[in-house]
C-alpha cells in the first residue's frame, strides 16, 4: 500500500469522499466548457449534496456510509443524464466539449451500474465485472483532464491577445490617434463598399431599414441583435471576439460587460434555430462566437 500507516477506516472513508469530491470537480469542469447550458440553481444542489456527504463520509459509521452510497450514486446518475439531456439542445461542439462529453458518457454508464449493484438491484451490474467501471471512470478522468488542458490553452491565446491590447494601450496619444484614424478610414470604405441587402442562404438583411428576414419572413430583432446578425453574416465562418462584437454593436468599450452581450447571442441564436435557417451562433469559451454552418 501507498500509505500504510494509515488504518483501513481511513482508508475507505478516502475512498468514499473521492466520490463527490471528483463528481464536484467534473461539474465545475462542465461549467468551465459549457456556461451556457448549466443553471446556478442545479449547480448549487450538485455542491450542497456534495457538501453534505463529504462531511457523513468524515463522521459517520462506516455501516451507514455503504447505505448512503444508493441515494448517492442515484441523485448523481439523474443529475448526470439531465445533463446529457441538455447537451442534445447544443448544435455544434468544439473539441474540448466533444472529448469531455464522451467522458461524461462513461460516467453515466459506470454510475448507473454501481448504483445497480449497490442497490442489488443486478447483481453484476450491465457492465460486468468491477473492473470495467474502474476503467470508465479511468477514461472519464482522462478526458476531463484533456478537455482542461485544451481549454486552458485556448485560455493563454486569449491572454495573450490581451496583452497585445494592454500593449496598445500603452503607446502614446499621438501614435493611438493615428491607427485609431487609420482603422477608421478601413471601417469606412468598407461600409460604403457593403451593399445594402446582404443574402446568406435563407437569410436576407436590409440594411437601410435594419430589418432581417428568413425564408422571407421578418425576424423582429431588436436593433443590436440585428447589429450582430450583420456583423456575423459579413464574418461567417470566422472567429469574432467578443470585445469586437460589443464594441462594434455598441460603439462602447465592453468593459467586463459580457452579460450583456451574452444575452443578445443567445436571443439571436434562438430565433435563427427556431427559425431551422441551417446557420447557428457557436460560443468559443474564452475567445468569442463563430457564426457557422449547423
Amino acid at each position: 500500500m501507498l500509505l500504510p500507516w494509515i488504518d483501513w477506516y481511513a482508508k475507505v472513508r478516502i475512498e468514499y469522499i473521492a466520490i463527490p469530491v471528483a463528481v464536484a470537480l467534473g461539474y465545475m469542469i462542465v461549467n468551465t466548457l459549457f456556461p451556457e447550458i448549466l443553471h446556478k440553481i442545479g449547480l448549487y444542489i450538485i455542491y450542497t449534496v456534495t457538501a453534505i456527504y463529504i462531511v457523513l463520509f468524515m463522521f459517520a459509521d462506516t455501516v451507514f456510509m455503504s447505505h448512503a452510497l444508493q441515494p448517492l450514486y442515484a441523485v448523481y446518475t439523474l443529475a448526470s443524464i439531465y445533463l446529457l439531456v441538455c447537451f442534445c439542445h447544443l448544435r455544434c461542439f468544439n473539441p474540448e466539449q466533444l472529448i469531455f462529453l464522451g467522458g461524461l458518457v462513461l460516467f453515466i454508464l459506470s454510475a448507473v451500474n454501481d448504483y445497480l449493484y449497490y442497490s442489488n438491484i443486478w447483481v453484476y451490474g450491465f457492465l460486468g465485472l468491477g473492473e470495467l467501471t474502474g476503467i470508465a471512470m479511468l477514461v472519464f478522468a482522462l478526458c476531463a483532464a484533456a478537455s482542461v488542458f485544451i481549454s486552458t490553452m485556448k485560455e493563454l491565446e486569449a491572454a495573450k491577445q490581451r496583452e497585445r491590447e494592454l500593449a496598445f494601450e500603452k503607446i502614446s496619444l499621438e501614435e493611438r490617434i493615428g491607427l485609431v484614424q487609420t482603422q477608421l478610414a478601413g471601417l469606412l470604405d468598407q461600409k460604403s463598399s457593403m451593399p445594402n441587402d446582404i443574402f446568406l442562404g435563407p437569410l436576407t438583411l436590409k440594411r437601410v431599414s435594419n430589418r432581417a428576414y428568413l425564408f422571407d419572413i421578418d425576424m423582429s430583432l431588436s436593433p443590436k441583435e440585428f447589429a450582430l446578425l450583420l456583423l456575423f453574416v459579413t464574418h461567417a465562418g470566422q472567429l469574432l471576439d467578443s470585445a469586437y462584437l460589443y464594441e462594434k454593436a455598441w460603439d462602447l468599450p465592453m468593459n467586463g460587460d459580457k452579460q450583456t452581450l451574452q444575452n443578445h447571442v443567445s436571443s439571436l441564436r434562438k430565433k435563427l434555430e427556431d427559425g431551422d435557417c441551417g446557420y447557428t451562433i457557436s460560443s468559443i469559451y474564452g475567445k468569442g462566437y463563430r457564426f457557422e454552418e449547423v
